[in-house]
C-alpha cells in the first residue's frame, strides 16, 4: 500500500498496517501512528482518515498519460 505523508506529501510504501504501528517519513522525518483506521501525526496530534492518504493520484496520472 502507498500513502502520502500528511506533512510533506512524500509517497510512503507500507507493507502491513497493524494497530499502533509507527510510520516514519524518510523525507521530512515526521512520525505517524496507525490507530483505529486513522493515521495520527505525532508532531501535531492531527488525525487523518487512512482513505484520505492512500495514493490514488498515481492511477489517475497513468490514465491521463495513456491518452495523451
Amino acid at each position: 500500500m502507498v500513502i502520502r505523508c500528511p506533512s510533506c506529501g512524500e509517497e510512503l510504501e507500507i507493507e502491513e498496517l497493524v494497530e499502533n504501528s509507527e510510520i516514519r517519513c524518510g523525507l521530512c522525518n515526521s512520525t505517524m501512528l496507525y490507530r483505529r483506521k486513522k493515521i495520527l501525526l505525532l508532531d501535531t496530534n492531527e488525525e487523518f482518515e487512512l482513505e484520505e492518504l492512500i495514493e490514488k493520484e498515481l492511477e489517475d496520472e497513468t490514465y491521463f498519460e495513456e491518452f495523451y
